[in-house]
């Protein structure tokens, strides 16, 4: 019942441009033609506030926090968000 992105990034040349918005669009549009998808779902580090900006303004919504010293010791990343857009 999920279509779930697990990677995402831009080269930075092309950020703000509508190109992380029309990947993020045309997923949506997949995961809305897949029969039994209901929830359209990403995670996002705290640090990444531009495309935690960019992912609420297309309508998701942080359903879950995580914050590990143990996940920080080997990704340097404490703290991460999960996200989801109910279709």
């Amino acid at each position: 019942d999920e279509m779930y992105i697990d990677y995402i990034a831009l080269d930075s040349a092309y950020r703000g441009q509508g190109v992380g918005t029309l990947l993020l669009t045309y997923g949506e549009d997949i995961a809305r033609e897949t029969k039994g998808i209901i929830r359209y779902t990403l995670s996002v580090i705290h640090e990444n506030v531009r495309a935690r900006q960019l992912y609420e303004k297309l309508g998701f919504q942080v359903y879950e926090t995580k914050s590990s010293w143990l996940v920080e010791l080997f990704t340097g990343v404490r703290t991460s968000h999960k996200l989801e857009k109910l279709l």
